[in-house]
């Protein structure tokens, strides 16, 4: 399954069984167009056809949500010329879906009944023409216009029923397989009329020696048609076309005991050019036999050669008469090995192997199968347990008690031991090759039984002396020796332990995390940490002192107990049926989660959906593989190969972004010389990027030696502009070497940033924050004109208002009332702009001439207004939905902090809220208020940090010891914010932990040039920081709130003074 993630081609192989059918219904194709190829697969489970990229990734769901409740899918088909997709029901409705090109998705075009009989098989002929089969007839339609079927030729079946046809490369022969029949038929496609295309089809007829169970046309040759066929008589046949057809030679699997057949057909990407055919017995001592089929200048060449393969690791129970195995090939990226997925259905087992391409014909190679993995014996209904201490190797427990021992490698499943207990056993523990079984209610080994304190531990624990059993919120410890009780600890309110060498955490639903150590037999306790979170689930195991859990909000989160920070946090599907995780070589996690018949892949920031053909009951991470539990099979992969197809690629765009995020504006432009050098100096059109980033040196970066005179720099511009233009590639470099050379207008880093991410689109919270120590820095900032403004939900209005000076925000709100007004030419929506400018003059005015029926009564209103009218219309109009007059009733009653919840809470905009306040307020104090109640909560409780910093930052007179990121999970993008605010502004000691943490991030991406340059050779800003001098702050008075807003001010009742004492002395960790 998830194999197919990590390969570069899939290519379509048939398979020959000797006895029985292939499966009637062929449930996935390809479509390939100019621009992208998609594989299309039907999940007639959940009525849906599937759309994958050709790197498997789902593209696109096409709901069947015209088939009835009773209604199944007989057959259907995608054209591979135009995309179309066909389907016939066993109801004998014909589903069409036209492909649409512009929008990359498909449509439902109609539905046509077939009143005849049920039908059994659909294929695409050409763009418009269609193969269809019911019980009795064949017929050939027109598909006309995409919208009516027109019947071209009809033909009476001349045998049983028809579940399937192939055509062969040029489309002129069609073989049917029937039902029962020993014979093949084929169809001669020829051309009568080409002006009309008419055509017309000959029947020719094999005679089979058995029932005929599948065939397969070569792609050997465009000019002479080669097709293989197996019957139940465990007969090879080869049958050739040159003129006419004619059996070339039959290959009798009874004369070696062989009744399995594989062929791994011809691919033209491949440098092998023959088909291949293996074919073995259940008797493995015997050897199998390979044929080789070539075709060169109008003659088949069949060669064959004898060998004994190793079988026996491959089907490790062995095979038998009665066994129905169905294979399937899928290539490599280098198309020199075919895993072959083997699955037995009498068996009800599934086994991967690899096939050596190159060595399929090397009579010198005696290992052609390499195992990949194999999954074998009965795993029905079993369920996997722990085996703790022992790192190769797993368990399953069957249903009657009886235990099997696997063994796990790089590249193999394979069963060791079977043996029979009468005991459920939960659990196992391996201690120097002895084991210790652990049930609910007591542990034993080979000599020792003892009853458990308490039932039903949820994990063991080891270190050299004792065994820890591990329950919801205490640990007990027994000694290995006689498996004594020796100890116990317990903390209350605790749900969950995670256990790392010497170290125990226990973990409440509440997110209070207490750390112990057992020491010399003491139990010593370390700390106690908040991490505010409701927690749901925990998820076992950890790996180096990490672990993960779901909150109240379907998030899971990896905290690491090391850096007491958030590794990092996914949202996800709550209806999942279980999940586990673990950790690539670069330190980055994975996140698996299993949907039943889907399977969600976390990676930073991306997400991976796979879908599989059987449900998957649970998966486990095991010696760096992933095992995945089916009902009736396991299946192996190793964690080895996410390291590849995951793998980050560092791109000269990247790196250049990077660098002037960073403000090593030299460096960037030293870049884009040596690539100015390197097209100069290239020969063709590949240039070697990696040997331009290979250029860059630790002193750099550290030093800021470099230095690029403004002519240079402008003749280098200039030359990249031209030589990288009309390259989709190039299409971030140009952008990057287009802001270099034009909007660098600021000796201000923060200000370079601003427009950095300006000129990306980018702008968000986390670029603002640091211009609020700027109040009066506007040279450099681009769209800074207030003529640029068009509206209120402007990019540069929503941001920049949290930081303009008064006197600027004043301009920016009295051109949006003006444009607002033009506009909807309704006063209302204007009424907050002119309160908050304190216009209530020029306000009256606008209503005085408005032609809205309320316009006089309004009018008359303001002209004789007092507090307590304006207060209770506000709270009418806010319990109407009606928040805009709300708004400005609130502040003409001089209630700014219902203004400001209104404002943010109900029309969700935090920069209008505060922007009001600001205008209104000279010292800030009603904005710490807003903030207090209102803001800095609400996004600790979300997990918005850059919006919760601004309030902290305001509260705190932009002091920055309050800062504590150890409940928050950040990006690289924001640690590097957030380290250059505290390069400038913060302390050493905290801007050495930021660089740390930014180190770290650079690794999990694999960039060895900035983790090195954080890592080692990072020099903190001790000189030149600016400190903010602390203003001595008062508690600020409860202001009396007006009849029963109170409540919904403080939203839970908590005094002003309360919260804003428990952020302003907030434990640093």
């Amino acid at each position: 399954m998830l194999d197919n993630d990590l390969v570069a081609a899939i290519q379509q192989s048939k398979i020959l069984q000797t006895g029985y059918t292939a499966d009637l219904l062929k449930t996935t194709f390809s479509y390939k167009n100019d621009q992208n190829e998609y594989i299309l697969s039907l999940k007639e489970d959940i009525k849906a056809i599937y759309v994958y990229t050709k790197e498997l990734q789902l593209f696109h769901i096409i709901e069947l949500s015209s088939l009835e409740n009773d209604e199944t899918v007989a057959a259907f088909d995608v054209s591979p010329i135009i995309g179309n997709i066909v389907l016939v029901t066993n109801k004998g409705n014909i589903l069409m879906y036209n492909y649409i090109s512009l929008l990359n998705s498909w449509k439902f075009l109609f539905t046509k009944k077939h009143l005849r009989s049920e039908l059994t098989c659909v294929k695409w002929i050409s763009e418009c023409e269609l193969f269809l089969c019911d019980s009795n007839t064949i017929y050939v339609y027109l598909v006309k216009d995409y919208e009516s079927f027109v019947k071209l030729w009809e033909q009476k079946t001349p045998g049983n029923p028809i579940f399937c046809i192939e055509k062969n490369n040029n489309s002129n022969y069609y073989s049917c397989l029937t039902f029962n029949d020993e014979l093949i038929y084929i169809w001669q496609r020829t051309l009568i009329d080409l002006d009309n295309k008419i055509f017309d089809y000959k029947l020719i007829l094999f005679k089979e020696n058995g029932i005929s169970t599948m065939n397969f046309w070569s792609h050997l040759s465009d000019n002479t048609s080669i097709l293989y066929s197996l019957n139940t008589k465990k007969q090879l046949n080869i049958w050739t076309c040159i003129g006419e057809f004619k059996r070339y030679k039959t290959f009798d699997l009874n004369e070696k005991d062989h009744r399995f057949a594989l062929i791994i057909p011809f691919n033209t990407k491949c440098e092998r050019k023959f088909d291949s055919i293996i074919t073995f017995g259940k008797d493995f001592d015997k050897p199998c036999m390979i044929y080789k089929i070539e075709y060169n200048q109008n003659n088949l060449n069949v060669t064959q050669s004898e060998r004994i393969l190793n079988l026996k690791n491959i089907f490790v129970d062995g095979l038998s008469d009665d066994d129905f195995l169905y294979f399937n090939s899928i290539y490599n990226e280098t198309l020199d090995k075919a895993t072959i997925v083997c699955d037995n259905f009498n068996k009800k087992t599934s086994i991967h192997f690899e096939v050596d391409l190159k060595g399929l014909m090397d009579d010198l190679k005696n290992e052609l199968f390499g195992e990949i993995a194999v999954f074998s014996g009965d795993v029905n209904s079993s369920k996997i347990i722990p085996f703790i201490n022992v790192e190769d190797k797993f368990l399953t427990r069957s249903l009657n008690g009886g235990i099997t021992q696997w063994s796990v490698g790089d590249d193999y499943i394979s069963k060791v031991e079977k043996y029979d207990t009468k005991i459920d056993v939960e659990m196992v523990l391996n201690i120097e090759n002895s084991n210790i079984y652990m049930t609910n209610k007591l542990i034993y080994s080979d000599n020792l039984k003892v009853n458990l304190q308490k039932e039903s531990p949820k994990s063991m624990h080891l270190d050299k002396n004792n065994l820890f059993l591990i329950y919801s919120g205490q640990v007990d410890i027994y000694t290995l020796v006689d498996l004594k009780l020796v100890d116990s600890k317990t903390v209350d309110n605790s749900e969950w332990i995670v256990a790392y060498k010497n170290s125990f955490t226990f973990v409440s639903k509440k997110g209070i995390l207490n750390h112990f150590t057992y020491e010399n037999n003491v139990w010593v306790s370390q700390k106690a940490i908040n991490i505010n979170y409701e927690i749901e689930e925990l998820y076992s195991p950890s790996y180096h002192q990490k672990f993960m859990f779901k909150n109240s909000v379907s998030e899971l989160i990896i905290y690491d107990l090391a850096e007491l920070s958030i590794h990092c946090k996914v949202n996800v599907d709550p209806a999942y049926k279980n999940c586990t995780w673990f950790l690539l070589n670069s330190g980055e996690p994975i996140i698996l989660l299993n949907m039943g018949t889907k399977l969600s892949i976390f990676y930073r920031e991306h997400s991976y959906e796979v879908i599989n053909k059987f449900p998957i009951e649970s998966i486990h991470a095991i010696n760096k593989n992933i095992i995945f539990q089916y009902e009736t099979h396991l299946e192996s992969l190793k964690i080895s190969l996410f390291d590849e197809f995951l793998k980050p690629s560092i791109t000269l765009d990247y790196t250049i972004l990077q660098l002037l995020k960073i403000g090593k504006y030299e460096v960037a432009k030293k870049i884009c010389k040596t690539l100015d050098e390197e097209i100069a100096s290239a020969t063709n059109s590949d240039i070697d990027r990696n040997k331009i980033l290979s250029d860059i040196t630790q002193s750099d970066l550290i030093n800021d030696e470099i230095y690029i005179n403004d002519q240079e720099w402008k003749e280098i511009s200039n030359r990249l502009l031209i030589k990288l233009d009309g390259d989709e590639a190039n299409t971030k470099i140009l952008k990057l070497i287009k802001f270099l050379q034009t909007n660098m207008k600021s000796n201000n880093f923060f200000v370079n940033n601003f427009n950095l991410a300006l000129n990306f689109n980018t702008i968000n919270f986390k670029d603002v924050i640091p211009l609020l120590y700027y109040p009066n820095e506007l040279s450099g900032i681009n769209g800074c004109d207030l003529n640029d403004i068009n509206s209120a939900s402007d990019m540069y209005v929503k941001k920049l208002t949290i930081w303009e000076p008064k006197d600027r925000l004043y301009k920016v709100f009295d051109k949006l009332s003006k444009i607002e007004y033009q506009a909807t030419k309704i006063p209302h929506d204007v009424g907050i702009f002119y309160l908050s400018m304190g216009k209530i003059d020029s306000y009256k005015l606008l209503w005085k001439f408005s032609a809205l029926k309320e316009a006089t009564k309004i009018a008359k209103f303001l002209g004789n207004y007092d507090s307590k009218k304006c207060l209770n219309n506000g709270y009418k109009l806010l319990s109407l939905h009606r928040y805009k007059e709300a708004c400005w009733f609130f502040l003409l009653g001089q209630d700014y902090k219902s203004m400001f919840y209104t404002a943010f809470k109900r029309m969700g905009s935090l920069e209008l809220a505060i922007g009001s306040i600001r205008l209104m307020d000279e010292n800030n104090e009603k904005l710490k208020e807003c903030l207090q109640i209102y803001c800095i909560d609400y996004f600790y409780d979300s997990k918005m940090f850059w919006e919760w910093l601004y309030c902290g930052l305001i509260i705190n007179d932009f002091d920055l010891e309050f800062v504590d990121i150890s409940s928050f999970c950040l990006q690289l993008d924001d640690l590097l914010v957030l380290l250059s605010i505290f390069q400038k502004f913060g302390s050493v000691e905290k801007e050495k932990q930021l660089a740390v943490k930014v180190a770290l991030m650079y690794q999990r991406l694999g960039d060895h040039i900035f983790f090195e340059y954080y890592d080692k050779n990072y020099i903190p800003h001790e000189k030149g920081k600016v400190k903010f001098n602390n203003k001595n702050m008062t508690d600020i008075k409860k202001v009396e709130k007006k009849s029963m807003f109170d409540i919904f001010n403080t939203e839970q009742g908590v005094s002003i003074k309360e919260s804003y004492y428990k952020y302003k002395y907030r434990l640093l960790i």
